[in-house]
């Protein structure tokens, strides 16, 4: 199944942008950033080739996962294979060295990844932090980077494109758990990097109450205001 990669590069931050045959026809995506020679999520296994082209190419010296989804983690087994280092959670590991059955149309879309066999060592991060937040997937973590003060966020948002949220996570907790590591969460961001404005840093993806999502999203003005008169800074980019 063909697949095709663009990389697009803003200032310090490359994103490799991939989209398979299947993903084309209905307009749907997924990135892998690569920031300090660590890429951030690895793409979908459909992708392996020009991924792998691109990874050599950036000298990359290692990866970070966000969460265990096919389009996020697909190529881990493949990278580990070939000793390059990865930094996953543990739950995240033993997901994916027993990779569970998934829906069909995902298989279609992004490929069925091999289960992990090879061992798997962590990359230095040289100042990139992890925080867990799970919500889009019990195992889900972003990556932040407090000297720039970017955050790449995996799936976990809620922006202009999206009005829905996972059905078993509170979003303020998330929202309390981003904050307490001084990572500015559930406001509306200057850039929503590299291509969204006006969003906000929660997840999700399958569809709780409307009310619910009515709540969350006062609170973000709440919120806002909060900091407006606090005179606190927010951050420039976040990214998906």
């Amino acid at each position: 199944m063909l697949a095709s990669l663009l990389v697009e590069r803003y200032g310090d931050v490359t994103r490799l942008r991939m989209t398979s045959a299947a993903g084309r026809t209905i307009g749907i995506d997924v990135s892998a950033y690569v920031v300090r020679g660590v890429m951030i999520d690895t793409g979908f296994v459909h992708a392996f080739e020009p991924l792998l082209r691109a990874v050599r190419g950036l000298n990359v010296r290692g990866a970070v996962v966000t969460h265990w989804h096919e389009d996020h983690a697909g190529n881990v087994a493949s990278l580990a294979s070939l000793g390059t280092p990865v930094l996953l959670r543990a739950d995240t590991e033993a997901t994916l060295r027993s990779f569970p059955r998934i829906e069909l149309y995902r298989r279609a879309v992004w490929g069925t990844p091999s289960s992990v066999s090879s061992p798997i060592r962590a990359p230095e991060l040289e100042g990139l932090v992890c925080v867990h937040t799970p919500g889009h997937s019990s195992d889900h973590q972003i990556v932040w980077d407090a000297s720039t003060r970017t955050a790449f966020t995996g799936d976990l948002w809620l922006g202009v494109r999206a009005r829905t949220m996972h059905a078993t996570e509170d979003p303020y907790a998330i929202n309390a758990r981003i904050l307490g590591h001084k990572i500015v969460g559930g406001l509306p961001l200057k850039k929503f990097y590299p291509e969204l404005g006006n969003a906000s840093l929660w997840c999700c993806t399958e569809l709780t109450s409307r009310s619910t999502i009515d709540t969350a999203v006062g609170h973000v003005a709440d919120s806002e205001r909060s900091v407006r008169n606090a005179k606190e800074e927010t951050p420039e980019e976040v990214a998906r």
